[in-house]
């Protein structure tokens, strides 16, 4: 399959213009095929996947803002069910979709927390491969070294590329966490008007006097997903692309390694 893809890259770069032909007299002629030319296209291949991750650098803080509201809303989410979970007789009565994923509204707060600590610590991760990744293609460009290269494209197709696949399978589950969220809190906020706000007065009832309650903000987490979604989808598209180029940069790579 390597050899293959070889094949095909060679061919590949023998037909987008690497190769100089004339009619007049025989002279010798040069094609991509020397080690010069794949290291300069290798090096803009791993270039090319430094600058698709800029989305994701672009939008970390946001990312990571975003995560901070998440766990405060979550924390009040769960100290709101708990307190009502006491009211046996209210929470029996609750709606809660998702039966096969959640086990209770706590737990399902339990399993939020989780989430987002896991796409933050992926983020922090990817964030300093990021780094580690820029400085080595730095190091490159300042000595020429051959071996300089070699190690920014190890490193990218090794640890680069695992924590691209880490923090999108994060952030991907996050994601579906809060639509998850969305739906329970929409279903919550359902009750409530049915039931003349029984639930929220369970709270009240059952709660610590020296501990105030806060009441979900669902609205202000629908707006906060709406534009985390919209993140996602130039963040994941810079990620296909930084891998499509790894790739790319991996294959010439090994052509070069071949002459």
């Amino acid at each position: 399959m390597k050899k293959i893809a070889l094949s095909t890259l060679a061919a590949a770069l023998l037909f987008t213009g690497c190769a100089t032909t004339t009619t007049q007299a025989p002279i010798a002629q040069k094609n991509c095929f020397d080690k010069e030319r794949l290291e300069a296209r290798e090096l803009r291949e791993l270039q090319n996947a430094k600058n698709s991750l800029l989305a994701f650098k672009n939008e970390y803080q946001e990312m990571s803002s975003y995560i901070t509201f998440l766990n405060e809303y979550v924390a009040d989410y769960s100290k709101y069910i708990n307190a009502a979970s006491q009211a046996s007789f209210f929470i029996k009565l609750m709606p809660i979709p998702y039966a096969g994923q959640i086990s209770s509204a706590a737990g399902f707060g339990a399993k939020m927390t989780t989430l987002a600590a896991n796409a933050s610590k992926s983020m922090v991760t990817l964030s300093g491969s990021i780094k580690t990744f820029e400085a080595k293609l730095a190091a490159y460009e300042a000595d020429k070294n051959p071996a300089s290269l070699e190690d920014a494209q190890k490193f990218a197709n090794s640890t680069l590329n695992a924590d691209i696949a880490a923090a999108e399978q994060n952030l991907t589950k996050l994601k579906e966490g809060t639509a998850s969220m969305l739906a329970v809190s929409a279903a919550i906020k359902e009750y409530y008007e049915s039931t003349g706000d029984a639930i929220s007065k369970a709270a009240s009832m059952f709660a610590k006097k020296d501990e105030q309650k806060k009441t979900p903000n669902d609205k202000a987490l629908k707006a906060k997903n709406d534009g985390f979604d919209q993140k996602l989808v130039r963040i994941f598209a810079g990620f296909d692309t930084a891998k499509n180029h790894i790739k790319n940069g991996s294959l010439i790579g090994d052509l070069r390694g071949e002459l």
